[in-house]
Formats: structure tokens, sequence, C-alpha cells
């Protein structure tokens, strides 16, 4: 019975603890981590007239492209100087990944202080009630369980959030600079061709006027 309780005691500190560190908000990580990322870049790339020209035709453009607009709405509007004009020029109608709308919804806090916490107020409050000799062998089973599950669905939250954070940034942060570099090289041979053509009509203009004269 000691040994029930003192583990329903840890998952029930455990479950408040979950819900009560800030430090464990993944979601708020990950967008500020994200922002810091997309505002460094993204006002190069939002006045580059080449970037509408890649994302209307090329393909592997488009969908890094949209690996970095569908965090745009989900950016806190404080941290982007324009968000209105950002969102027009990068919109998308892809949804952010399943795991963040999971933590974004909270989902994480409400289970684990379920099953951790309220299922632990009700095992302690039945195991200190009936006693040992009421409780049988498969209940004793069932509250085990629980009590592993609850410590379980901690420990999955943890590791899914950290990867959560590290894999979208590091994503975000590949697709930024592959059309930092794509757009740039458009532009460079966009400039090239400007010049190309002005040197040609510029010959072209002088031998005519060398064959006239």
């Amino acid at each position: 019975m000691d040994e029930l309780l003192s583990l329903l005691q840890i998952n029930i500190a455990l479950g408040i603890l979950y819900i009560g560190l800030r430090g464990g908000r993944y979601r708020e990580k990950l967008l500020r981590s994200l922002a810091e990322l997309i505002e460094s870049k993204i006002e190069r790339l939002s006045t580059a007239t080449e970037y509408d020209r890649l994302a209307g035709s090329d393909e592997k453009f488009q969908k890094r492209h949209h690996t970095v607009a569908r965090w745009i709405p989900e950016l806190p509007a404080d941290r982007i100087a324009d968000i209105d004009t950002v969102t027009k020029r990068f919109g998308t109608t892809r949804k952010p990944p399943m795991l963040y709308r999971w933590f974004r919804g909270n989902w994480d806090k409400h289970i684990c202080f379920t099953v951790l916490t309220i299922l632990g107020i009700i095992m302690t409050w039945t195991a200190a009630n009936l006693g040992n000799s009421a409780l049988s062998q498969p209940i004793l089973g069932i509250m085990y369980g629980l009590i592993a599950l609850g410590q379980f669905l901690v420990s999955l939250h943890v590791v899914a959030g950290s990867w959560m954070v590290r894999h979208y940034r590091d994503q975000c942060k590949k697709a930024l600079n592959y059309l930092e570099t794509e757009t740039r090289a458009e532009v460079f041979a966009f400039n090239r061709y400007s010049v190309d053509s002005a040197m040609f009509k510029a010959f072209m203009a002088g031998f005519v006027q060398s064959k006239d004269d």
C-alpha cells in the first residue's frame, strides 16, 4: 500500500509540475525560434519580384515556400513589423504540422493532468478508503498500469516537444536558405540578362550607324 501511495503522489506532483512549467510549453518556444529566423530573411525575400516568378513556376521552390509560409499566420504579430503584408505575400492554405497543432490545443496538458493528477487523486482516495484487503489483484494491476501510463505520457510529451522545436526550426531554416539562394540566383540571372540585352542593343545600334556612314 505504501509503495502504491508513494507512486500516486509522484504522479500527482508530475501532473501539476507539467502544466505549471512555462519552460515546458514547446509551442511558444518553437514560435519564438521561427520568428527570429523568418524575420531575419523575410524582408529581402518579400521585396524581390523574382521570388514571385519562382513561386509560380518552380515546384521545388513552391514546396520550400509552403514550408515557411504555413508558419506565418502562427507568429505573434509583434514579432514582424508588417505582418499583414507578409501574410498576404506568403499566404498558404497549408496547415501547420499535426504535432504542433496538438501542443497548440494544449492537449498535452489536458492529457497529462487528467491521467496523472485527476486519476491519481481518485486512486489515492480509493486506496486509502478501501485498504489492502479490498483491493484485489486485478484492481491493483490497473492502478499500477495507469501510474506507468501517466509517467510514460509525460516522458513522451517532453521528448516530442523537444524534437518538434529542433526539427521544425531546422526544417524552416533550410527552406529559408534555399529560398534566399534561389532568389538571389534569379536576381543575378535577370540582371545579367538585362545587361547583356542592353549591350547587345547598343552594339547593334552602333553597327547600324557605322554601316549607314
